[in-house]
């Protein structure tokens, strides 16, 4: 009886340990000697049937490691495949030549089902370092120690007095959040307004969209970024954003004075305005080129009686009408 109940509990644990995901292959090979001190370590993932990509959360410094004989750990980025079945690990400062280091994978990293890897562990040591010995097959190394998130579209459109904002992106892995910044010019200062979190992780392509009810008049800068499981902020991409403004700076006039108008462009254009009094009779008109930046205009009104009239006021941007009073 005894020997069943060990039979069975031994299939039971082989089975169990058929279902998680290991490392089949890795460059270097275990126990490789004389590499450069530039190598990269790149590993394989073999995963069962079941499953098809590890668990992307689970991925972190405390899950992978590169450390020297006597333990301490060497700084390093991880990146991974679109696929996230190769993991590549990138030491973010030189290896020491003569020096056996060790590579370990622990069970903390699991996948998609939730079941652990394997614990995997290999030891290399560098030689002379004269050489360069980095795989051939490894990407390029990454310019910063961020994993990518593809940005395809950073755009916004206008909706009343408030800016839509929206993006697009694909293969977005390890994202927590992006952030939104905003600024009156390019180089700042920028303000955060606002941290809109990830959907999760996918290949296909994702949309995001928020509404800034308050982006101001004239230029508008916005910088878009994204915080991730391993890494800091990191801006994709910056957007800029100019509304015309154009508005009367009084209602009521005292009479013999002028009619002032606050015109802020983005580029050249032009103006027409006409002053209807309240019978509709046309008592001012007046048309002109508008210059870029701020401006302004101040129309005459001298010799117009007392009462109630309407200005009419148009720009290829904007058309306005408002009522003014002259007392």
């Amino acid at each position: 009886m005894r020997s069943l109940f060990l039979i069975i509990g031994l299939c039971l644990t082989a089975g169990l340990w058929a279902q998680r995901p290991y490392v089949y292959g890795s460059f270097p090979r275990a126990g490789a000697t004389g590499l450069g001190c530039d190598v990269a370590i790149r590993l394989k993932m073999q995963f069962p049937s079941e499953a098809r990509i590890l668990d992307p959360i689970t991925l972190s410094e405390d899950a992978v490691w590169l450390s020297t004989q006597v333990g301490k750990r060497v700084p390093a980025t991880l990146t991974y495949d679109e696929a996230l079945h190769t993991l590549t690990l990138w030491p973010r400062v030189a290896l020491a030549p003569g020096e056996v280091y060790t590579f370990t994978l622990t069970d903390r990293l699991v996948d998609e089902r939730g079941f652990a890897f394997l614990p995997y562990e290999m030891h290399f040591a560098t030689g002379d370092c004269r050489q360069p010995s980095a795989d051939p097959l490894l990407p390029t190394p990454p310019a910063d120690s961020l994993p990518r998130t593809r940005l395809r579209t950073f755009d916004a459109r206008w909706r009343g007095d408030s800016l839509l904002l929206y993006w697009a992106v694909e293969q977005e892995y390890f994202t927590i959040s992006y952030h939104l910044e905003r600024a009156p010019a390019r180089e700042g200062p920028y303000v955060p307004v606002m941290v809109v979190p990830s959907l999760g992780d996918t290949d296909s392509l994702r949309q995001y969209a928020w509404l800034d009810p308050k982006p101001g008049q004239g230029a508008v800068y916005y910088r878009l970024g994204r915080e991730g499981l391993l890494d800091s902020l990191h801006y994709l991409d910056t957007l800029a954003r100019f509304r015309s403004h154009i508005r009367l700076v009084a209602e009521d006039i005292p009479r013999g004075d002028s009619l002032a108008i606050e015109c802020v462009m983005p580029t050249a254009s032009t103006m027409a305005l006409i002053l209807k009094d309240a019978s509709g009779r046309i008592r001012r008109r007046k048309a002109g080129p508008l210059r870029p930046g701020h401006q302004l205009i101040k129309i005459p009104l001298n010799g117009l009686p007392p009462g109630p009239y309407l200005v009419l006021l148009r720009t290829p941007e904007k058309d306005l009408t408002q009522p003014i009073r002259i007392y």
